[in-house]
């Protein structure tokens, strides 16, 4: 039987410093128990969580085994797909990701359709940035004014990052 111990974590990345944050991640992988993590830190998730619980709206949630950016990959290439299916004279829907179309509100905007495409398009280059400054970070050095300045710049990515997350789940709930 395995180990019926959960632990649920609420953003437990906010706030936190680089080390810290390392040490977060290998006491949970390390850690035998079911983890419920609630987060908007998509490199988090990644590294720690093998099943998310996708909210779709309406009251909807589907079960998704691997990783966050396994999932959106998928999302794009059947949004992709639903795009070159449909005819032509039919308008194109903005919503980056398939499974959350249905509206639960008044429509987008122009301009909410645009920002939410270039959402899209920008949080990937913000999760790649975080990613290499995490790298550069994790290797240390010998001059603190850089990793200082690295850990200020990962800090305002972070923050960057969960601003447009906050943003597009604001926007796809409405598309």
């Amino acid at each position: 039987m395995k180990n019926p111990n959960v632990l649920i974590l609420d953003e437990p990345t906010n706030d936190l410093d680089i080390p810290t944050l390392n040490a977060l991640e290998d006491f949970l992988q390390d850690l035998d128990v079911c983890l419920l993590i609630v987060s908007h830190d998509r490199f988090f998730m990644d590294k720690l969580c093998t099943k998310l619980l996708v909210f779709e709206g309406e009251g909807k949630v589907k079960e998704w085994v691997g990783s966050y950016t396994e999932l959106r990959e998928v999302q794009k290439r059947r949004l992709t797909a639903a795009k070159s299916a449909a005819p032509s004279k039919e308008p194109v829907k903005a919503a980056p990701v398939e499974e959350v179309k249905k509206a639960t509100g008044a429509k987008l905007t122009f301009n909410e359709r645009k920002e939410l495409n270039r959402i899209d398009t920008e949080m990937p280059k913000l999760e790649k940035k975080k990613e290499e400054l995490l790298a550069v970070l994790a290797k240390g050095g010998t001059d603190h004014h850089v990793m200082m300045e690295r850990s200020m710049e990962l800090e305002e990515t972070i923050k960057q990052l969960d601003r447009m997350t906050d943003r597009w789940l604001e926007l796809s709930e409405r598309a």
